[in-house]
């Protein structure tokens, strides 16, 4: 079988072309491309494929702006066909199935690859060159008809995803004048709560009611940064105030408040740092995210069970993992818990939980993920730079410096 790669030459490490030792696989007759075609002009063209393995970590299939000379036919796995826009981001336009072709669009225009394609895990294609579809010259009518419902559906697709855009954009502004409606109502009475506890504080006599109302001071500001949390999701306007940070004082800070509602649920905390070098991050935002996920695994273990946070140096990035001996997340739902307003039933909370968290680590130029079993747990895996957000950090709302503010937090590590 022919091995070589056509196109643009790119570090394909984890690519492998497949020969004919791999038993188990055989030619995708029935992809959608070749639907209609005799079964002797198929075995004809399926002569020149060259199959492929692809992974998640692999390099791209093709980038936008690439040469193009061949059309990729998916026998295993998913495929996501996106443009990169601005600032780094990108936008994704269609997933594809086994059954399902692309790169076909090369045939047209300049031959140049209009998108950008990318495994979405395991993913095994065959690749066939423009220049073999010679042999199906005596079916171009079929062919033709295979290309413009491939064309259709995934314009349908992309309408489909446009219009749930839409709606999220439309959600999002209408939870930012809900938000702004009532963030002026709601600082008033937090700041009458938070002068009373400043002044039963101050009771010489009570240092138990001392210990008492500083927790209430605590949480106070942490709710009227909820508030204002809210309202800065809605309208993407968040600035990071980056500094350097012990992440065991941190922890320390985050999980204070909550040790007593842990001991009545039955949930025990294992916290495990071995990073004590500062590590310039937003201490505020970052403990919301920490925050946010204790809760989560919390209520994943309503009869109790153990919470362990980790957190421990990978290189130039430091890594965290929060892991609960939960009921778990189930497979179809894990794709979609990062997306707003999305509860799954839960009795409390508004659904933005997990999406603040993955925007505030992508803030500081990070990334985070999930691992999930039914019945065994959920692990949130993320990563922050240790220098800080990227400058100049956009991202974070427009930080044109790289430069920690502020003094460390002191105290000890966990």
């Amino acid at each position: 079988m022919n091995t070589e790669f056509f196109g643009p030459k790119v570090n394909r490490s984890k690519t492998a072309v497949m020969d004919g030792a791999v038993g188990t696989l055989c030619p995708p007759a029935k992809n959608k491309f070749l639907a209609g075609i005799d079964l002797g002009a198929v075995e004809a063209i399926l002569r020149h494929a060259v199959a492929e393995k692809h992974y998640a970590d692999s390099p791209p299939i093709f980038e936008a702006g690439d040469p193009g000379d061949s059309v990729y036919l998916i026998e295993k796995g998913r495929v996501r066909i996106f443009k990169p826009v601005e600032e780094g981001a990108e936008e994704t336009f269609v997933e594809l199935s086994p059954g399902d072709f692309f790169g076909e669009m090369a045939l047209l225009g300049d031959h140049r690859r209009a998108a950008s394609a990318v495994a979405e895990g395991e993913c095994v294609l065959w690749r066939l060159r423009f220049s073999d579809l010679k042999e199906l010259r005596e079916h171009k009518l079929e062919l033709m008809r295979n290309l413009l419902e491939g064309a259709h559906q995934q314009l349908r697709a992309i309408d489909e995803r446009y219009v749930r855009e839409l709606v999220h954009r439309e959600r999002l502004g209408l939870v930012g004048r809900m938000a702004a409606s009532i963030v002026h109502d709601l600082k008033g009475p937090l700041g009458s709560i938070r002068l009373s506890a400043e002044l039963i504080a101050d009771d010489p006599d009570s240092p138990e009611n001392a210990r008492r109302t500083q927790r209430i001071i605590r949480e106070v500001d942490r709710l009227a940064t909820m508030v204002t949390d809210l309202l800065d999701y809605s309208h993407s306007s968040k600035k990071l105030a980056p500094e350097p940070t012990l992440l065991g004082n941190l922890l320390n800070d985050t999980f204070d408040p909550l040790r007593e509602d842990f001991e009545k649920r039955a949930v025990r905390l294992e916290l495990n740092v071995s990073v004590f070098e500062p590590v310039v991050l937003d201490p505020h935002r970052m403990q919301r995210v920490i925050h946010n996920l204790a809760l989560n695994a919390a209520e994943a273990m309503p009869a109790g069970g153990l919470l362990t946070v980790l957190a421990e140096g990978d290189g130039d990035w430091v890594r965290l993992e929060v892991r609960d001996t939960g009921h778990g997340i189930p497979p179809h739902q894990q794709a979609e818990v990062w997306k707003p307003f999305v509860t799954f039933g839960k009795k409390n909370g508004t659904g933005l939980g997990l999406s603040i968290v993955q925007k505030i680590i992508k803030d500081h130029g990070g990334d985070i993920s999930l691992f999930s079993e039914e019945g065994k747990g959920t692990t949130f895996t993320l990563r922050v730079p240790r220098g800080g957000p990227p400058e100049p950090s956009t991202a974070a709302g427009g930080l044109s410096s790289g430069v920690p503010r502020g003094d460390s937090r002191g105290g000890r590590p966990v």
